[in-house]
């Protein structure tokens, strides 16, 4: 028995996680992951959306997925969860609790993202 994908629960928050159109779920995994991380956790009430991504974006920078954590990053970025103070506070504290590699990493993707975004950080609130 595995995991049943509710595509409105998934629609819902990945809206809600990503702030993009909801993409196309292909194969078993996909539905897997969708299930779990957005049908899931993105439509719980617990956390804000603030710290989930925080936690998120921690685990991404650990790991070294930039190319996960960019894609959480920019959504941060365009939904005004952190402004660009916020994102160099983050980097600060990954140098200091994980390494210069790591928070080197991270300022540099959220420096790439921001000027690619441009004024969408512009307007963040940072809460």
């Amino acid at each position: 028995m595995g995991v049943e994908l509710d595509q409105e629960s998934f629609a819902r928050g990945w809206d809600r996680g990503m702030g993009t159109p909801t993409p196309p779920i292909a194969g078993a995994f996909g539905e897997f992951a969708g299930a779990i991380a957005f049908g899931d956790v993105w439509n719980r009430e617990r956390l804000s959306d603030r710290e989930r991504r925080l936690i998120i974006l921690t685990v991404l920078a650990l790991w070294g997925r930039e190319d996960i954590c960019s894609m959480h990053l920019g959504a941060s970025i365009r939904k005004g969860e952190f402004d660009a103070d916020d994102l160099d506070e983050i980097a600060i504290t990954l140098t200091a609790y994980a390494g210069m590699p790591v928070g080197t990493a991270f300022a540099a993707m959220s420096a790439r993202l921001r000027a690619e975004l441009g004024d969408e950080v512009e307007g963040a609130d940072g809460g």
